[in-house]
């Protein structure tokens, strides 16, 4: 009788475990990895020229390269992002960037538009201009100031996507060196583009960056998933305790 209890309320555990949420794939192609570095520059650019509104012209704002080493692990967040959308940490020597975007049916991963959701901060009224040459810290801008943040010229990636039983849902990690949204620090100093890049000379594609950008190409793939790791920690835990219980 035992035997057959616990086998019954294990199969309604494994179920609840596995629906949580599915990882179906992670991982970035090498097609995705150019598109957030291009639309990070792009954003980048349009700002250090002076043709977004209301922000001054920059005058050191780097050119970003894709960094491998920022990817892995951000890569190895993004898998974690199976319970709740949250931070890896503070004082990791990195900026990071958090997107989600879910729907109904399956849909096809769209990096860029998790980059200008960032960005598109810049419209908010919380942002004040005033912040470029003093960083004041908010959590609706935040975002788009470690986008725009001069002396961040590496980054790196990570991607996820779940499905929970109603929702796909795709998750983006960007991470970022140097650090940006330091207090009382400039964002950028503001002034021609591309007039204080020291020994780096301004960008032939995105001509108001300074330094020099190069294509990704690291030939890795995305990989399939399987049930997230939380869900089977959580069968596992469920099903010691019921064992317990019941003996």
């Amino acid at each position: 009788m035992k035997l057959t209890s616990i086998f019954y309320l294990l199969l309604i555990l494994l179920g609840g475990a596995l629906a949580d949420k599915t990882l179906i794939s992670t991982g970035l192609t090498d097609a995705q990895r150019q598109i957030l570095l291009d639309t990070h520059n792009k954003l980048r650019n349009q700002v250090a020229s002076g043709n977004q509104s209301s922000q001054p012209q920059a005058a050191n704002m780097m050119a970003m390269n894709w960094s491998t080493a920022l990817e892995a692990t951000a890569q190895a967040w993004a898998s974690n992002m199976s319970t709740v959308m949250t931070h890896s940490g503070s004082d990791k020597g990195y900026g990071e960037n958090l997107a989600e975007s879910g729907s109904s049916d399956k849909n096809d991963y769209d990096p860029a538009s998790h980059v200008q959701m960032w960005f598109d901060e810049v419209k908010l009224a919380s942002w004040q201009t005033s912040y470029i040459n003093n960083y004041q810290f908010g959590s609706s801008y935040g975002h788009y100031s470690q986008v725009v943040w001069a002396k961040s010229n590496s980054l790196g990636c990570g991607h996820s996507y779940f499905f929970d039983g109603s929702y796909y849902q795709h998750y983006t990690v960007c991470q970022y060196q140097a650090q940006g949204n330091y207090l009382g620090q400039a964002v950028y100093v503001q002034g021609t583009p591309c007039s204080q890049c020291g020994s780096q000379q301004c960008n032939t594609q995105y001509t108001s960056l300074c330094g020099t950008t190069t294509a990704v190409n690291t030939g890795n793939s995305p990989s399939q998933g399987g049930p997230s790791s939380y869900s089977v920690i959580q069968f596992i835990t469920m099903t010691i305790l019921l064992i317990n219980l019941l003996y």
